[in-house]
C-alpha cells in the first residue's frame, strides 16, 4: 500500500483559476518554490486518489473543502508533482469526510517537457514595438475623430513658411495678334507651342484686379479682336505666385509707342502672360507630429496606437473628397509629405499627391483632385464691337456720297453753263431762265440723294445700336472657391481620448494582430505576455489528453505571466516604462 500513497496540498483563493491565465517560470524548482507560499493545508500519506475519475477523498468536513481552489499532489513512487484545479466539492459527511473533483493543470504539470515549433500565431504582445511594425487591421470599434493642426493650403509653401493668403487673380485666354500683343520671350515656350514662325497661338493675360481685365476687354472690342477672346476665368492668385512670367504690351495710337495694360506706365497693373498649355507650379507641404495625441497629451503605451486608423492625416479638396496618409508608410515616419498643384488654364482643376509615401518617391496612387477654375461672366458692347467690326465700310460709305455729291454737282454746273451760253448765243431769254432753274434743281436734287443716303446709314447705325449687349461665359464657381477654400486642408486625426485609452488597454492585454508562422513568444514583454494561435504545435512525451489541451489552450489564447504575486495587476504596472516593456520601449 506504501507504494500508492499521496502527499496532497491545497491552496485557497489561488489566483490561477482556469487555462486563459496561467504562470510560466523558468525553471520547476522556481515554480515550486513560489507556489509553495500559497499552501493552506496539506494532507500526507493519503491512498485515496482516483486519478482516472479524478477525485480525492480527504478526511476533513464538506464546507472547509469548499475553501480551496487549487492544490497539487506528490506521487511518492516519482515524486512528481501533478497540479490541479478543484471543481466541485461532494458532501460525504459533515464533520468526517469530503470528496474534491477535480481536474488536471495540465500546463503546470508539463509545461517543463514541452517543445514549441512553428506555429500560425494569431495573437502576441511583440518583441519590437516599434512604430509602423504590425499594423495589420484590428477591426476595433471606432467612435468618433477630433481633428487638430488644420492647415488651409491655398498656395506654394514649403516647410519654412507656411501661407494660407488667399486671393483671385483674374486670366483671359487671347489668341495672339502680331498688332495688339508682343511676346518678349519666346525661349520659355516648349515647341509643341510654337508655330512655323516660332510664335506664340494664344496667351494668357491676368490681373489682380479685375478693372484692368475690363479695361483690356474694351479694348479689344473697340479694336474689332474680341473674336480672339477665348474666355474669362478666375484662379487663385497663388498658382501664379512665384512663377516666371514675360511682359505683355499693347498698341495704342502710334505704332512706335509701346505701354504697358494698365493706368501707368512706369507701375504696370495688368498683364503677364504664360505659356498656353495647362502649367502647374508645385509647392511642398509637410504636416508633421510626433506621434502623440496632441488633444489630451495621452501617450498611449502600444505605438499601434499611433498608427491607422487611430491617427492619421486627412486631407481633403473642401468639397467631399478626403485623401488619407499614413505615418507609418511615410519615408519619414513623422512627416507626411503633400505635393499639390495649382492650374492656370481655364477649365483645369488642382491636384495633389503624397510624396515619399509607401517607398514611391512620387506616389500617384494617393492623389486627391481639387476644384475647377470657375469661368466668369463678361459682357460685350454690341454696338462698339459693331462700329470696330464695320468702321472702314462705314467710313467709306460716307466717302462714296461725299465723292457721288461733289461729281453730281460738278455735272450740274457744267449742263447749267452749257445752257445758258446757248441761250445768250441765241438771244433766247427764256432758255437763260430755264437754265438757271435746271441748274437750281440740279444741286437740290444732288443735296437731296446725298441726304437719303447718309440717313439711311445713320438709320441702320441706330438699328445696331438698339440692339441689346451679348453676354460671355458663365459663373460656375462653388462655395469653397467663394469662401477662400479653393485649396486644400490638411488635418491630422485622432481618436477621442476615451476611446485611445480603450484601445491601448486591449493591447496591453492581448498584444497585437500578427498572423504570422513563428515560435511563441515567452518573455518579449517583463510581466505577462498573452499568446493565441491558430493550430498550436508542440513536441511532448506526455499523456496525449494533455497534449490535447495544452495546445488548445494556447488555440483558445492565453496569457502567460511571468511571476504569481504580479498576476493581473494591469493598471499597477502598465504605466512605467521599465514594467510594461521588457526592456523599455522600442
Amino acid at each position: 500500500m506504501a507504494d500508492y500513497l499521496f502527499d496532497v496540498y491545497l491552496f485557497a483563493n489561488f489566483p490561477i483559476n482556469d487555462y486563459s491565465n496561467e504562470v510560466y517560470y523558468s525553471s520547476e524548482e522556481k515554480r515550486d518554490k513560489e507556489f509553495d507560499k500559497f499552501i493552506n493545508r496539506n494532507f500526507l500519506n493519503i491512498s485515496s486518489i482516483n486519478r482516472s475519475k479524478k477525485y480525492i477523498k480527504l478526511p476533513m468536513d464538506y464546507y472547509t473543502g469548499n475553501y480551496f481552489n487549487y492544490g497539487y499532489f506528490i506521487d511518492k513512487r516519482n515524486n512528481k508533482r501533478y497540479y490541479f484545479f478543484v471543481d466541485t466539492v461532494e458532501w460525504n459527511s459533515n464533520e468526517t469526510s469530503c470528496t474534491l473533483h477535480f481536474s488536471y493543470d495540465y500546463w503546470q504539470t508539463y509545461c517543463h517537457h514541452l517543445v514549441f515549433d512553428y506555429s500560425l500565431v494569431e495573437r502576441e504582445h511583440v518583441a519590437d514595438d516599434s512604430f509602423g511594425k504590425h499594423i495589420i487591421d484590428e477591426g476595433l470599434p471606432i467612435d468618433e475623430y477630433k481633428a487638430w493642426g488644420s492647415l488651409i493650403l491655398n498656395g506654394p509653401v514649403n516647410s519654412s513658411d507656411i501661407s494660407t493668403d488667399y486671393g483671385l487673380v483674374y486670366c483671359c485666354t487671347v489668341a495672339d495678334t502680331n498688332d495688339i500683343l508682343f511676346k518678349s520671350d519666346e525661349s520659355a515656350l516648349p515647341s509643341v507651342c510654337r508655330t512655323s514662325k516660332r510664335e506664340l497661338s494664344t496667351v494668357i493675360l491676368y490681373s489682380y484686379n479685375l478693372g484692368d481685365i475690363t479695361r483690356f476687354l474694351n479694348y479689344m472690342v473697340k479694336h474689332n479682336k474680341q473674336d480672339s477672346i477665348g474666355g474669362l476665368y478666375a484662379a487663385p492668385y497663388a498658382c501664379l505666385r512665384e512663377m516666371e512670367t514675360h511682359k505683355a504690351y499693347y498698341k495704342d495710337g502710334d505704332d512706335s509707342n509701346l505701354h504697358y495694360i494698365g493706368d501707368n506706365d512706369n507701375e504696370p497693373k495688368m498683364l503677364k502672360y504664360n505659356i498656353p498649355l495647362p502649367y502647374f507650379f508645385g509647392a511642398n507641404h509637410f504636416v508633421k507630429t510626433e506621434k502623440e495625441n496632441d488633444l489630451t497629451k495621452y501617450q498611449p503605451r502600444n505605438a499601434k496606437c499611433l498608427t491607422f486608423p487611430y491617427q492619421f492625416v486627412n486631407i481633403t479638396n473642401n468639397n467631399g473628397s478626403n485623401l488619407v496618409g499614413q505615418f507609418e508608410l511615410a519615408d519619414d515616419s513623422k512627416t507626411i509629405k503633400f505635393h499639390y498643384y495649382f492650374p492656370v488654364i481655364e477649365g483645369n482643376s488642382s491636384y495633389g499627391y503624397l510624396a515619399d509615401y509607401d517607398g514611391v518617391t512620387k506616389n500617384f496612387d494617393k492623389t486627391i483632385q481639387g476644384q475647377t477654375n470657375p469661368e466668369l461672366p463678361y459682357i460685350t458692347n454690341t454696338f462698339s464691337a459693331y462700329l470696330s467690326a464695320n468702321q472702314n465700310s462705314i467710313a467709306n460709305q460716307y466717302d462714296t456720297i461725299e465723292r457721288n455729291l461733289d461729281y453730281a454737282n460738278t455735272k450740274t454746273n457744267v449742263d447749267t453753263a452749257f445752257g445758258l451760253a446757248g441761250s445768250l448765243l441765241s438771244l433766247n431769254p427764256m432758255g437763260v431762265a430755264q437754265s438757271i432753274a435746271g441748274g437750281i434743281m440740279g444741286y437740290k436734287g444732288n443735296e437731296l440723294q446725298a441726304t437719303n443716303q447718309r440717313k439711311a446709314i445713320d438709320s441702320s447705325l441706330k438699328d445696331q445700336a438698339s440692339r441689346g449687349n451679348i453676354a460671355h461665359g458663365s459663373f460656375i464657381g462653388s462655395a469653397p472657391f467663394t469662401n477662400g477654400e479653393y485649396g486644400f486642408k490638411a488635418q491630422t486625426y485622432q481618436v477621442t481620448n476615451e476611446n485611445i485609452k480603450m484601445i491601448d488597454d486591449y493591447f496591453t492585454m492581448f498584444g497585437y494582430k500578427i498572423n504570422q508562422i513563428k515560435i511563441p513568444q515567452f518573455n518579449s514583454r517583463k510581466y505577462w505576455n498573452y499568446i493565441k494561435t491558430s493550430g498550436c504545435n508542440v513536441i511532448a512525451n506526455i499523456p496525449q489528453d494533455a497534449l490535447n489541451v495544452i495546445k488548445k489552450m494556447f488555440d483558445d489564447g492565453v496569457t502567460i505571466w511571468h511571476d504569481i504575486d504580479y498576476m493581473y495587476k494591469y493598471k499597477k504596472y502598465k504605466d512605467g516604462n521599465s514594467l510594461w516593456y521588457k526592456k523599455g520601449r522600442k
